[in-house]
């Protein structure tokens, strides 16, 4: 890398970066569209359950937060183009993606269970797979 190269992304020169936070109606997903709100970015939030993902919406705005709320299940792929597409049209661009989906099951740290974990990723490669078909 040459010197002067940015390792990083860089950002528009006095424009508001824009994130898209993925699986945003609770937990960590919403602390993270919350913390970037805060932080000046406007924020797309997506996720499944209309309500909270509502309620995460309504507390951005409160909070003064730019914020575009869509519902959306990301296990479809039309469902990831059009919040892909929305976001870039109400925003302009997309900064920043926190995908926050597809992990283990959610709940305390200390009641995961391993074998729950590997039959949940297998789930989605196999789906990954299928999509490839």
């Amino acid at each position: 890398m040459s010197e002067g190269t940015p390792v990083g992304p860089t950002f528009r020169s006095g424009v508001p970066r824009v994130a898209l936070v993925c699986a945003a109606s609770k937990g960590l997903g919403r602390a993270s569209a919350e913390a970037l709100a805060r932080d000046g970015l406007r924020v797309a939030i997506c996720a499944r359950g209309r309500e909270a993902l509502a309620g995460t919406a309504a507390a951005i705005e409160a909070a003064g937060g730019d914020v575009l709320a869509l519902e959306a299940d990301l296990r479809r792929a039309e469902d990831v183009a059009r919040v892909v597409e929305a976001t870039v049209a109400r925003f302009g661009a997309l900064d920043v993606l926190v995908t926050n989906t597809g992990g283990p099951p959610s709940g305390p740290f200390l009641s995961l269970d391993d074998q729950a974990t590997l039959e949940r990723a297998a789930e989605i490669l196999d789906r990954l797979a299928e999509e490839d078909r």
